[in-house]
């Protein structure tokens, strides 16, 4: 009996199983990033509405009166709150940070630390721009893949290409010896 076959099957049977895990982890993977950029989106949402509400409840010609204290109190906690959850979001190694990540960082810490660098509105349309800009990498990076999920595709490509071209090539020479178009002659050994 021929083992050959068995052995085949086998490895055949595995190869399938690894693509199946390769493709069902970056599937995974891709949309754990999906929620992350969802979530970073709705964050920088609150984080904006706070900061506006702050502003608003902190201007002495706030039509708000004596809820104006209390406003400003939960729009600080809030503020708060939704600043910290984008810095966990964000890389914690700062060698790391890309530079959108660091410039985001960096604004959120004026807005916390109430620095005035820039009008109220330009903080605004820097935090917006600069969130925009760690969304679209996050999405370029989701598109793409893993690193060396794409490195596994690769060597798969090419991996299966090379067994496609072996085997074509076993089978052209197969069907040339059993047609006779081409003819090996048969050595002696003494």
């Amino acid at each position: 009996m021929n083992p050959w076959g068995v052995i085949i099957a086998a490895c055949i049977t595995g190869f399938i199983a690894f693509l199946g895990m390769l493709i069902s982890k970056e599937n995974k993977t891709s949309e754990f990033r999906q929620a992350w950029i969802d979530g970073l989106r709705e964050d920088v949402v609150i984080l904006i509405g706070a900061w506006k509400g702050f502003l608003d409840s902190k201007d002495s010609s706030s039509s708000l009166g004596e809820d104006a204290g209390k406003l400003n109190f939960e729009n600080a906690l809030e503020l708060k709150k939704s600043a910290n959850r984008i810095k966990l979001r964000l890389n914690a190694d700062k060698e790391k940070r890309t530079s959108s990540e660091q410039k985001l960082y960096q604004i959120m810490d004026e807005i916390l630390n109430n620095q005035e660098i820039r009008t109220p509105d330009g903080t605004m349309n820097d935090l917006t721009d600069t969130s925009g800009l760690v969304l679209k990498e996050e999405w370029e990076r989701v598109k793409t893949g893993e690193k060396w999920f794409t490195r596994i595709r690769w060597f798969l490509i090419i991996f299966v290409t090379l067994i496609a071209i072996v085997l074509i090539v076993w089978l052209v020479i197969h069907v040339a010896l059993s047609l006779g178009v081409i003819h090996i002659p048969t050595v002696y050994i003494v």
